[in-house]
């Protein structure tokens, strides 16, 4: 038979090309590369995942602020009487001290602001001077006041003027006196860098625990007598008509009401204290 499947005449001799298979061992040999080929492809894999650097998962972040909460609390005016000061601070309005008690109901109170008036009753008088001391809980002192003064008093004009009355206060607006107990934070991102998933409860809880300043309960305001004025003196000659009529009325007025004992003491009181606080409020950044 012939190409294209032609029939070969009879007798004609068939042709038949035996052509040469492939070398003896080459199918092993051809296994054994593709071996070594895998075998390299694995140990590169594995040099990879040595060599690149793994995904980072970054660690979750929260942004916590902390909002200031003002407090007033509610008008309690007390009117006490402190007189100077003998046998050193004596607390409780038996000396020169005063204590006054107040509740606040809230941690993280980071500044409290009193309201506060000492009225001279001795009017002729030079003015007292007096401090506010703010003491914790705990019965610590937290903070004092700079020296404070009796409201101004001026001489009353002379168809006014009665016996053992010749000055009068001009102005009662209360002392503000303001304390900075602690300092409130800044407001943050807060990165967990546990690489934990953490969620917003729980960063909260974890936060507020960190930021949580114990001021809650019974807080006491201590006032005190520092310097009681007395009558002016004349230390030496002057013709200033002010000083000579200021050195004669308060003399006047300590024989005419005082009985000559000078400036015993003053009322003072205390009208409103408030407070701030800082909240801490939690949330996805």
């Amino acid at each position: 038979m012939s190409e294209g499947g032609a029939t070969s005449p009879p007798g004609q001799k068939r042709v038949v090309v035996l052509r040469e298979g492939p070398p003896k061992g080459r199918g092993k040999v051809l296994d054994g590369t593709l071996g070594v080929v895998g075998a390299l492809l694995i140990l590169l894999s594995a040099l990879l995942v040595n060599v690149l650097p793994e995904t980072q998962v970054p660690d979750p972040q929260f942004r916590v602020e902390y909002p200031a909460v003002p407090v007033e609390l509610a008008s309690s005016v007390r009117s006490v009487d402190l007189f100077p000061a003998t046998d050193g601070v004596l607390a409780g309005g038996a000396g020169n001290a005063v204590d006054v008690p107040y509740d606040l109901e809230h941690n993280n109170v980071y500044e409290v602001v009193l309201f506060l008036s000492i009225l001279e009753d001795f009017e002729e008088s030079l003015p007292d001077t007096f401090r506010v001391e703010l003491l914790d809980p705990q019965g610590a002192s937290v903070a004092i006041s700079s020296p404070q003064q009796t409201h101004p008093t001026e001489e009353i004009p002379d168809e006014q003027k009665g016996v053992g009355d010749y000055f009068e206060t001009t102005q009662t607006t209360p002392h503000r006196i303001t304390f900075n107990v602690a300092a409130r934070p800044d407001d943050a991102i807060v990165t967990f860098e546990d690489g934990r998933n953490a969620t917003v409860e729980e960063a909260e809880a974890a936060i507020v625990a960190r930021d949580t300043r114990p001021t809650q309960g019974a807080w006491t305001v201590r006032v005190w007598v520092e310097e009681v004025g007395q009558c002016p003196t004349l230390d030496g000659p002057t013709t200033d008509p002010a000083t000579l009529r200021h050195v004669q009325f308060c003399t006047l007025a300590d024989q005419q009401v005082h009985d000559g004992e000078g400036d015993t003491g003053n009322p003072f009181v205390l009208s409103r204290l408030e407070y701030t606080y800082y909240d801490v409020i939690v949330s996805e950044a």
